[in-house]
């Protein structure tokens, strides 16, 4: 026989990222047919020592260079080698490589992975040592049932049963000899009547994970309760389930590692259903113990151990957790008013028919403007959580939209921005958000119908105009057209998007009026579309509109419009509720005559602009542009009844208020009683009026 060292002297072994083996890893010299029976190397040419079987690496990671092979086998042919590397000393431990075949060391060189094969390196699970918890640890539920329980980023507890859960997150040091070196473990003990307890990651949005290919896995864990506890891993999507491996775990942390091919996927399910599921199952009595899990998509299903990685790169590999979190972390919206159910709606009540002509645009509630291409074609209502629902009275479309002064316009347009659309429709219906500004000194008319929409296009984009508009363009980005999902009018799905971006500071400051349409294709009717909120935010994370109180709100809507009726009351009803009383003056003998005195509105919020609009409303007659008067003996009326606003003079008007002075002396009403002390008053209720586009 003809013994041969091969063409490499010296043998040294790298695991799939590059890092040297050590001597943890033995070499399997193997047949290279089946059943791969155990083949000897030898330490001479002569073939008279045989090296162990398996051989050690050395903590280099290399072979002694005086290994010499059989050139030909019992039969006299050639002999070809099968070569495996595995993480201990048996053939059941892990593979560091997929096996080496038809190795022939004659005129060969030292092994090398095959190139046909691809590992994927990435471990897929994130979260995998349990660095970032949901909870203050230990976390106690008693007697619960079927919980559903977010315990760290990434993963879920879910039980089915009933029954008690203790979840720890347990401090691990580096001389506890753990073979992945975590800096935690999950500890969970489970009690009672469970049928299954299972700690599970969730990738959604694809349930054809890895079909046609393999997935690799490793878990280390421990059994606290010192009896052996069986665990199990599944990859389960909406069609399948794959078992990766089953082990009893005993009172020592191991490592359990398992391979699989996948087969191909019968998943039908879209996107927004679809998933493929990392399911750990715990037993359903007992304490266990897990850590550093790994799952990896291969090109062949072969066990690979644990990639260690520091903390810091666990949380890089959590934005996808995180991402939502952020999405949905309010912040201050630049509109205002658009978290519907704290819109005061102080110039309007909702549950009317939108009137007027096609094409035609109207306020609807603060800083809220409603533009319907039918005539009287939307009727306006609340929710019962006092969302806006727009509902077709007529078929055709219909579209939201605000607009910001020059001073708000400059700030707003002069960042990158975002918009989050909380919404929900009847009907599938497609919408789109767009955002524009115009340099032009004035808006167009409102009080004559229009607004900067004069058209939509099939998608709620603004077609045709009324006045000067610029879009704000989304880079290439593209329209920010969607579909808003079909759901009760008190469920609502959430639409972000960003990449609103002017890039032109100059042209930026020379805006006057910012405006943003949320426009809709045409709805059949009696359908309906539904808002509960809309946000308009800096930077390029769509987020939802931070909490206001009412008060607040109500104070940044007073900024365009306020009025002495409450909220909710329309203007020009007859109630005293909220009106002003205020001091004037009578004669002093018989018969008493109420006479008119100077006063002055103070506004509760200074108003945008000093030509701010008031009109004057009478509590009793409900009339616009009348005072209710009265004069009173103690708590008895002697006189009362309407004055006309008209016997006074608005002056000094402003964006803080406005004075009325007399220009002639009333003489009316009048009484022939004999007063002891009289005293007189008016009543009446107000709006100062500073919407743009009506002032």
């Amino acid at each position: 026989m003809a013994f041969v060292r091969s063409e490499n002297p010296i043998w040294a072994f790298v695991d799939n990222t590059g890092i040297p083996l050590n001597d943890n890893y033995y070499v399997f010299f193997l047949s290279n047919d089946l059943p791969y029976i155990p083949v000897p190397v030898y330490q001479d040419p002569q073939g008279i020592t045989p090296w162990a079987d398996p051989l050690q690496l050395s903590p280099a990671g290399t072979l002694p260079d005086n290994l010499y092979f059989d050139t030909v086998d019992a039969l006299g042919n050639q002999q070809v080698y099968r070569i495996e590397i595995r993480r201990g000393n048996s053939q059941s431990d892990p593979l560091a490589w997929p096996p080496i075949e038809n190795y022939i060391p004659e005129g060969g060189s030292g092994p090398t992975p095959p190139s046909d094969v691809v590992l994927s390196t990435e471990n897929q699970i994130s979260n995998p040592q349990f660095s970032q918890i949901n909870f203050v640890t230990p976390l106690t539920l008693t007697s619960v049932t079927n919980p559903t329980v977010d315990i760290a980023a990434g993963w879920q507890i879910i039980g089915v049963g009933t029954g008690n859960l203790i979840v720890s997150q347990v401090e691990l040091t580096g001389d506890e000899n753990i073979d992945t070196n975590p800096p935690f473990a999950l500890r969970i003990e489970t009690s009672g009547s469970w049928t299954s307890v299972v700690l599970q990651q969730t990738f959604s949005g694809n349930g054809a994970l890895w079909a046609n290919q393999a997935v690799s896995t490793s878990i280390t864990a421990v059994g606290f309760s010192g009896t052996t506890s069986l665990i199990s891993v599944q990859l389960i999507t909406n069609t399948s389930e794959l078992t990766l491996l089953s082990n009893n775990v005993n009172s020592a942390y191991t490592t359990f590692t398992g391979s699989q091919e996948v087969l191909a996927s019968i998943n039908t399910a879209d996107p927004d259903a679809a998933f493929t599921a990392y399911v750990i199952n715990l037993p359903v009595a007992g304490q266990v113990g897990i850590t550093s899990v790994q799952l990896l998509g291969q090109d062949v299903a072969v066990t690979l151990p644990y990639q260690q990685e520091t903390p810091q790169r666990e949380i890089d590999h959590l934005f996808n957790v995180y991402y939502p979190q952020l999405a949905y972390k309010p912040i201050p919206s630049y509109l205002v008013g658009w978290d519907f159910p704290l819109n005061p709606g102080q110039a309007t009540t909702r549950a009317s028919v939108a009137s007027g002509g096609a094409n035609t645009s109207r306020y609807i509630a603060d800083q809220t403007i409603l533009f319907q291409s039918a005539a009287s074609g939307v009727t306006v209502t609340a929710d019962l959580n006092a969302s806006l629902v727009l509902q077709a009275a007529a078929t055709g479309q219909f579209a939201i939209i605000q607009y910001l002064g020059a001073g708000q316009a400059r700030e707003v347009i002069n960042n990158a921005l975002s918009v989050m659309v909380s919404a929900s429709s009847s009907i599938s219906t497609t919408a789109t958000i767009s955002l524009w500004y115009t340099t032009s000194s004035t808006l167009p008319d409102l009080m004559s119908g229009n607004s900067l929409v004069a058209t939509l296009d099939a998608n709620g984009k603004p077609a045709t105009f009324n006045g000067t508009w610029v879009e704000i363009p989304r880079s290439n980005f593209g329209d920010a057209t969607f579909t808003i999902g079909t759901a009760p009018a008190t469920i609502f799905n959430n639409y972000g998007f960003n990449g609103w971006d002017l890039d032109d500071g100059t042209t930026a400051n020379m805006a006057n009026f910012f405006a943003i349409v949320v426009g809709t294709q045409s709805v059949t009717s009696p359908n309906f579309v539904a808002f509960d909120s809309v946000s308009l935010v800096p930077g390029e994370v769509p987020t939802i509109p931070a909490p206001l109180s009412n008060s607040l709100v109500l104070n940044q809507c007073q900024l365009y419009f306020e009025t002495s009726y409450q909220v909710g009351t329309a203007i020009g009803t007859a109630t005293a509720a909220g009106s002003l009383l205020i001091p004037q003056a009578c004669t002093p003998t018989s018969p008493v005559t109420f006479l008119n005195r100077a006063f002055g509105l103070e506004f509760l919020q200074a108003k945008r602009v000093d030509t701010t609009q008031v009109a004057i409303y009478s509590p009793v007659a409900t009339t616009l542009n009348n005072v209710f008067a009265t004069v009173l003996n103690g708590a008895v009326t002697l006189t009362s009844g309407t004055v006309a606003i008209s016997n006074w003079t608005a002056t000094n008007a402003n964006s803080k208020g406005i004075q009325y002075i007399p220009n002639s002396v009333t003489n009316s009403p009048s009484s022939i009683a004999v007063p002891n002390a009289p005293e007189a008053f008016i009543q009446l209720h107000y709006y100062a009026d500073a919407r743009l586009g009506i002032v």
